[in-house]
């Protein structure tokens, strides 16, 4: 099933379609926020567009979206919540906004088939996951348990990595931590 939000709608609320496993696409235009595991559980979730405009996504938003493969979050998104995408273990290919600050703990925490992260404007192709220049923090467990992921550059200006964020990532052989890493 499709869902195409309303033009008029601008909030998503807290656990609005969580478990809606019959839900395989996702589409809307003026949202602002989305809620805390607004669509968490949507085992069947392949395809969600997010335009620019979102602002804030609640944690555990799209937490378990086991068939989601794909994600693009616009310029708009600033900081990821906790536990945003979390055992989507399908998910492979994500594109960031170029402006976010914040991975928030847990974030892609086990999401195994992700081999490509990026942001929009990126020309670096050295790295198969590269993080944009205006990053600061990534939260702990972050990047846990993404076997897939060979390498990854944070961007020049994170200051802080949170404990286990990288933690195992397996197929991990290529790291660029940056300029101004602090702890």
């Amino acid at each position: 099933q499709t869902l195409v939000l309303s033009d008029q709608l601008e909030v998503v609320g807290n656990y609005a379609f969580r478990g809606c496993a019959a839900l395989s696409e996702l589409s809307f235009k003026n949202v602002k926020t989305i809620g805390e595991k607004a669509f968490t559980k949507c085992t069947n979730l392949v395809s969600v567009t997010i335009p620019e405009g979102v602002v804030s996504i609640g944690q555990y938003a799209f937490q378990s979206c086991k068939a989601l493969k794909a994600i693009t979050l616009p310029n708009s998104v600033t900081e990821l919540s906790p536990y945003l995408f979390s055992w989507c273990s399908a998910l492979e290919q994500v594109t960031l906004g170029s402006a976010l600050t914040q991975i928030g703990e847990y974030a892609f925490a086990n999401c195994e088939a992700m081999t490509q992260l990026t942001y929009s404007g990126n020309s670096n192709t050295a790295y198969p996951a590269v993080l944009p220049d205006t990053l600061r923090l990534v939260g702990p467990y972050a990047f846990s348990d993404c076997t897939a992921l060979t390498g990854i550059s944070l961007g020049k200006n994170v200051t802080a990595i949170g404990e286990h964020a990288f933690d195992k990532m397996l197929a991990l052989t290529q790291v660029d931590l940056g300029e101004s890493l602090l702890a």
